[in-house]
């Protein structure tokens, strides 16, 4: 499999499931960013597991999954919206 870009904002991760191609292209887009004036930063090699965006990422499963903090906020934020707020689209 070819390793995919996960973007979002400022964040990049490459996902993939041969290590080593997930290096390549990382280090491509790395080398990329800087002749752009960029500068990298907590850059990690690949690993099974992780926690990226608000997901934790299961490698070796194969499951993603909304972190704990993540999932509390969104069931915080369902509980709120339950009771039935005045909001526009915007907001939500």
């Amino acid at each position: 499999g070819t390793p995919v870009l996960i973007t979002y904002c400022d964040n990049l991760n490459v996902a993939g499931i041969c290590p080593r191609q997930v290096s390549i292209v990382k280090q491509r887009i790395v080398e990329h960013m800087r002749t752009l004036g960029f500068v990298m930063h907590e850059e990690t090699e690949p690993e099974l597991r992780c926690n990226s965006l608000g997901y934790e990422i299961d490698g070796e499963s194969g499951v993603v999954s909304p972190s704990r903090d993540m999932a509390a906020k969104l069931s915080a934020a369902f509980a709120w919206l339950s009771r039935r707020p005045r909001v526009s689209g915007q907001q939500v």
